[in-house]
């Protein structure tokens, strides 16, 4: 076995494909090590318990998601590049759906009383790209006045709750039904936040054909 060679991320790397297909109970030094090839002494070289790998797959599930986000900078417009982050949000979390609930299990299900600062560092590194989002729309009169980080706040806790919501089969309905009721509810959420500027423009958007390579890194 070649034990010298193993790296950090291809531990991560297995560690999020058994986790995709096993949940937690699918991720064991044991069994990472059985699929890496190596001997399990070579794992603790990176991490000293399961529970640091999992410290690192919810990490990396940050990671994912902020590839997927940051190709809406392609965006020309501040509103194109709200649309874009909106809907490369929704791809990740209907894509990767177990990695995307990790994200938010919490301290307990990693086995320890608070959240790492490495994972709560990349948390907030995705609320300032979306509040940052926010913050464009409001400037060029898209959205109504107020706090960015608090209409954010706001926006992600709608889109959130409704993914919960689906992933995990309590909304028993096709993914394309799914993605239909997710932008009414936006819709209806907007008429409360958007201004006339953005009603007009929004429609607008809608016979706009966005690549697919800006929502999927």
């Amino acid at each position: 076995m070649l034990t010298m060679t193993i790296r950090r991320e291809d531990i991560l790397d297995s560690a999020c494909r058994c986790y995709v297909e096993g949940g937690v109970a699918g991720v064991s030094m044991r069994g990472l090590a059985r699929d890496l090839g190596v001997t399990a002494p070579a794992l603790y070289r990176h991490f000293a318990s399961k529970e640091e790998v999992m410290v690192g797959v919810v990490s990396e599930a940050y990671g994912r998601l902020a590839g997927y986000l940051h190709r809406a900078l392609e965006g020309p417009t501040a509103l194109v590049r709200f649309r874009l982050a909106g809907e490369a949000y929704l791809s990740f979390a209907l894509d990767h759906p177990r990695l995307y609930l990790t994200m938010y299990a919490g301290p307990s299900f990693l086995g320890m009383q608070e959240i790492p600062e490495e994972v709560a560092q990349r948390g907030c590194a995705i609320g300032r790209f979306w509040n940052d989002r926010v913050r464009e729309c409001i400037q060029d009169g898209y959205l109504k006045p107020g706090s960015p980080d608090e209409i954010g706040t706001t926006m992600w806790a709608h889109a959130h709750g409704l993914l919960s919501l689906y992933l995990r089969g309590v909304l028993p309905i096709p993914e394309e039904a799914f993605r239909r009721e997710f932008d009414a509810s936006f819709w209806r959420m907007m008429v409360g936040l958007g201004t006339t500027r953005f009603d007009d423009a929004w429609a607008g958007l809608q016979n706009v054909d966005v690549e697919s390579a800006a929502l999927t890194p």
